[in-house]
């Protein structure tokens, strides 16, 4: 449930590689399908879907050794999404 006019929710998206994570991310920031590479890391986006709600999305990696930190994105996020 959101709060108040101005919300700010920290989301973040995992997956394995090559599942769309980026492409979804890039969807909702630019309301468009932009061709990605794989992420090396993290990416971090602004969103604001709509006035007085913004999301601060995290596009984690996929790679098995970056799945060993997932545990440390999900401390003071509100929403997670994987994809299969």
């Amino acid at each position: 449930m959101l709060k108040s006019s101005n919300t700010c929710i920290i989301h973040i998206i995992i997956s394995y590689i090559s599942t769309g994570k980026t492409t979804i991310m890039y969807k909702f920031k630019l309301n468009e399908v932009v061709t990605t590479i794989p992420t090396i890391g993290f990416n971090v986006e602004t969103v604001t879907p709509k006035k007085g709600l913004t999301f601060t999305m995290w596009d984690v990696g996929g790679q098995y050794r970056i799945r060993q930190l997932w545990k440390h994105y999900y401390q003071n996020s509100q929403g997670k999404s994987m994809y299969v």
